[in-house]
């Protein structure tokens, strides 16, 4: 009776129907591309398919002609969609084969011989692995409760436990460790000639090629006055032994053992070498005379304070020149509040015949470089991750404020709107007849040449050099004014003479006779122009 209620579909249909609609979501699942990669870039791009399909096929809803068992009957149903429940199971099972993935693929690598350029190499991109597993499981997150909302469904909590983090956080932790490892041996090891000659010389390409041999004898005994006379290279190359052996990928409690202990011995050596170093460059800092050459210390040996101990051992004064830098930008603030034209350097542009706008962008740039100068001793003195630092990360905010007040660029626009309104051109009258103010109203001879106008091809020239994109129509403006400039100073210089001679002439009338032809002769010319255009 049961096999005949089998066969009939009253028991198989149904479960069919659910493995038949399940397997909806299995179809070109691109699993086997995870499970065959070689490579760390092709693990990234595998997950990112993994998950891209997964999330397709939640969102599916479909309809679709099925044909039952009994009674050969064509029916149309929707298809059962892939429970959320189930899929994270499925995401876990994924995460499995990642990290089975994972082991193989850097097994082969040798992270621990392997050259520190190369290990940073293969640790971006395994860098770039796990980011592309956070993204897609957010993604896969938003995806599982969208669709748990429109289904109606029993809420359930999206989590999983990722087989792979564990070693996650070990290939994470161990690339710290390197990297920390690295900048002691560069600091102490054969290349500490060459990282103190990039620190302390801006020499230009031919100039290092010629002395790179007296930089090298000279960083060597900076090295020797600084560090003293311990082969601190020695010690670092031994101590990096005691970790060299050990399975870094190993993440279950016996290898993590064997690693806290490898890590241990390498503490215990490097220590050594850290108290000379800390006991040497306490001695130096405290024989500055001035703040100025604590900064060229610190810019010298920066490298080292990734070392927790190192950097602990000299926070002292790096609280006192980070306040030193504090003082500074905070006067470079005060200074830019002032305003342009309160300051020495528009004194200094005045005597060099720089135009307003372009001296006040000029001015403002000089300030910005003043502000990026400060914020690099700031990484003299922390570090090049200065930023991760509380007191970096509060300088940085500060500094991007005041960045961003430095920004030129509405100077520059205020101008050009200032221009367009007055619509300078050049043509019209040679003279104007105004009255002047200084000679109670008196008439006066002047060019009828703006004093904007003449300033107007200089704004334009430095403009230009300064890399703003001037409108062709004012470019012809100011060209036309560079032309005619030249003609209108000689003008004014002659209205002058002119001026100056018939105030001598009404000073001293019984003259007048004598250049009256002459008088005559000036006077009508002014006349054409006055009343003529150009």
């Amino acid at each position: 009776m049961s096999l005949v209620a089998i066969w009939s579909g009253t028991i198989l249909t149904p479960s069919l129907l659910t493995v038949h609609d399940y397997n909806v979501l299995m179809k070109d699942f691109p699993l086997n591309e995870l499970l065959a990669a070689t490579d760390l870039q092709k693990l990234q791009e595998s997950v990112n398919m993994v998950f891209g399909h997964l999330n397709k096929k939640l969102k599916l809803s479909c309809a679709h002609l099925h044909r039952r068992l009994a009674g050969e009957v064509l029916t149309i149903r929707a298809c059962r969609p892939y429970p959320v429940r189930r899929a994270l199971p499925l995401v876990e099972a994924i995460s499995r084969d990642l990290n089975s993935q994972l082991l193989r693929v850097l097994s082969t690598q040798r992270l621990t011989y392997l050259d520190y350029p190369l290990f940073e190499r293969a640790m971006s991109t395994c860098q770039a692995v796990f980011d592309a597993w956070d993204d897609s499981f957010k993604e896969f997150t938003n995806v599982a409760r969208e669709v748990t909302r429109k289904r109606s469904e029993k809420f359930i909590p999206i989590k999983i436990a990722p087989v792979h983090a564990k070693l996650q956080e070990r290939v994470l932790y161990f690339r710290q460790f390197r990297k920390q490892h690295h900048q002691l041996q560069v600091m102490v090891g054969p290349l500490r000639a060459e990282a103190m000659r990039r620190t302390t010389t801006t020499t230009t390409a031919g100039e290092r090629e010629e002395d790179d041999s007296a930089h090298d004898a000279e960083a060597k005994r900076e090295w020797a006055s600084t560090l003293g006379d311990i082969d601190m290279e020695a010690e670092v190359r031994q101590a990096y032994e005691s970790v060299k052996e050990v399975d870094i990928l190993d993440v279950s409690a016996e290898g993590t053992s064997f690693w806290i202990s490898a890590e241990t011995a390498y503490n215990e050596r490097v220590a050594r070498v850290e108290n000379h170093i800390i006991s040497r460059l306490r001695d130096r800092l405290g024989a500055a005379r001035n703040a100025n050459e604590m900064f060229r210390v610190f810019s010298k040996f920066n490298a080292l304070f990734v070392r927790p101990k190192i950097r602990g051992a000299i926070a002292e004064y790096q609280t006192q020149l980070i306040d030193s830098v504090k003082d500074d930008i905070r006067a470079l603030q005060d200074k830019f509040k002032l305003g342009y034209q309160s300051s020495e350097a528009y004194a200094m542009a005045q005597l060099r015949d720089q135009p307003p706008v372009s001296g006040a962008i000029t001015w403002s740039k000089q300030i910005e470089r003043q502000l990026y100068y400060y914020m690099k001793r700031v990484e003299d003195v922390l570090g090049k991750e200065w930023s991760h630092y509380a007191e970096g990360q509060r300088l940085q905010t500060e500094s991007q404020s005041f960045r961003e007040k430095l920004n030129p660029r509405p100077i520059y626009e205020a101008w050009l709107a200032d221009i367009n309104r007055r619509n300078l051109q050049i043509s019209g009258r040679l003279f104007n007849i105004t009255k002047s103010r200084q000679q109670n109203g008196e008439l006066q001879l002047v060019v009828n040449f703006d004093a904007q106008i003449i300033s107007l091809f200089k704004e334009v020239r430095n403009l230009l050099w300064l890399g703003y994109q001037v409108p062709h129509t004012i470019s012809n403006v100011a060209k036309d004014a560079k032309r005619v400039y030249p003609y209108a100073v000689s003008l004014m210089e002659t209205v002058r003479t002119y001026t100056q001679t018939v105030a001598k002439l009404e000073a001293n009338p019984e003259i007048a006779p004598l250049v009256a032809a002459v008088h005559k002769r000036a006077q009508d010319q002014i006349v054409k122009g006055e009343s003529g255009s150009r």
